[in-house]
Order: structure tokens, then sequence, then C-alpha cells
């Protein structure tokens, strides 16, 4: 069918930069990601990441792709290659610039929970 050799590795932290600046700078997007506490945040990113892994791991089991491996040593290449994801996509969401927009919505935000929480009044 198709021959497609590529890095586990390689597409994980490609996707891991395209979901980091989508979520940094798409419009309206953004906005909504700067309002949400970091905990859900690191969770949505972490659960993007698992879903790329299990694009990967089908692909590689099901013979479309040629790596990774449906074994012991391709489980572990995947488990590398999630690593990379997290690794890359929180680094590149650290060393983005945020637009002032950005950071007016997330610093309103976080205010608006810590009044909730009776913590700054």
């Amino acid at each position: 069918m198709f021959d497609i050799t590529f890095s586990p590795n390689w597409f994980m932290v490609s996707m891991g930069i395209i979901v980091s600046v989508f979520f940094s700078y798409f419009p309206k997007v953004n906005l909504k990601w700067a309002a949400m506490d970091e905990t859900p945040k690191r969770l949505i990113m972490l659960g993007i990441g698992v879903g790329c892994l299990g694009l990967v791991a089908v692909g590689g089991c099901t013979g479309v792709l040629t790596s990774p491996s449906c074994d012991k040593a391709g489980a572990a290449q995947m488990l590398t290659a999630l690593w990379w994801w997290v690794v890359t996509n929180q680094s590149v969401y650290k060393a983005t610039p945020l637009t002032a927009k950005y950071r007016a919505v997330r610093e309103q935000a976080k205010a608006a929970r810590l009044y909730q929480m009776g913590i700054g009044l």
C-alpha cells in the first residue's frame, strides 16, 4: 500500500509545536485558552498528545506506516515519542511570546478565580 517512513518522535515533536502555537495564536481559541486554569490546559494538551500517539500506533500496528512496530520495542518507541510531545509542547508554550490581549484575559481570569476562592478580597 503506502511506504511511509518517518520517525514517531519527529511527528510528535512537530505536532507538539503546531498544537502549542495554535492554542496561543489562533483567534478566539487563544482567548478561551488564556482564560482557563493551568491544570486543565495541561490535561487537554496531554490528551491531544495521546490522541496523536494513538494515530501513530494505529498506523504502525495496521501496517499503513513502517514505524513503529507493534511489539515491545514499538511500545517503548511510542512512549519516547509521547515524552518528546510533552517536552516540546510545554517548551514552546513557555517560549512563545504572548499577545497583550492574551495576557490581559489570563490575568483577569486568574483574578476572578482568586476572588471566587475568597483570596484577594
